[in-house]
């Protein structure tokens, strides 16, 4: 049989190849949204394709979103060539998109989550924190906030900086994590 007789089962055949290849380089993860959950295979992609953006950051790279009361942003770790992927500073809570190479060599290296309270709720905190999911240790209160623990996810056994600040009258709870 000469398969160039069959012009159609070609075009099928690279068509279905090209398809395994494109799917097989980058499996899409979904990011984490609570305060002490974790994808740790999230990638750069992944932040921009579900709504991430790079945003101001001091000297480093940060890709966030904001969805109501809600700040969730990953710091990336450093490309290695030293560049910097943008040109201009930007103003504070500001996003941007990110450059369409943006993301080469780049990885979510930390994920932070900080979400606004109302004061009423700064007391309370732990009692909202679901203690048959999570264990909360090493209880403090610095000089700089109100309330300061590391919280242990009893299913992934991750460990999250978790601690409850105020700034300029408002108040916020934040979870940290290295990835």
């Amino acid at each position: 049989m000469n398969i160039s007789s069959h012009p159609k089962s070609i075009g099928i055949i690279f068509t279905c190849l090209v398809f395994l290849m494109l799917m097989s380089c980058h499996h899409k993860q979904e990011v984490s949204t609570g305060l002490f959950e974790i994808n740790r295979e999230v990638t750069c992609e992944d932040l921009v394709e579900q709504g991430f953006a790079w945003m101001p950051g001091e000297d480093v790279i940060l890709f966030g979103r904001r969805t109501g009361d809600t700040l969730d942003y990953y710091h990336m770790d450093e490309r290695k060539d030293g560049s910097y992927l943008f040109g201009s500073v930007l103003q504070e809570d500001e996003f941007r998109e990110p450059a369409p190479d943006a993301c080469d060599n780049l990885h979510p290296y930390w994920r932070y989550i900080v979400v606004e309270i109302d004061m009423q709720e700064t007391g309370s905190i732990t009692d909202r924190i679901d203690q048959t999911k999570y264990t909360i240790l090493k209880q403090t209160q610095p000089n700089y906030t109100l309330f300061w623990a590391k919280v242990v996810n009893k299913e992934t056994l991750d460990t999250f900086t978790f601690s409850v600040y105020e700034r300029d009258r408002k108040y916020f709870v934040s979870s940290s994590i290295r990835l």
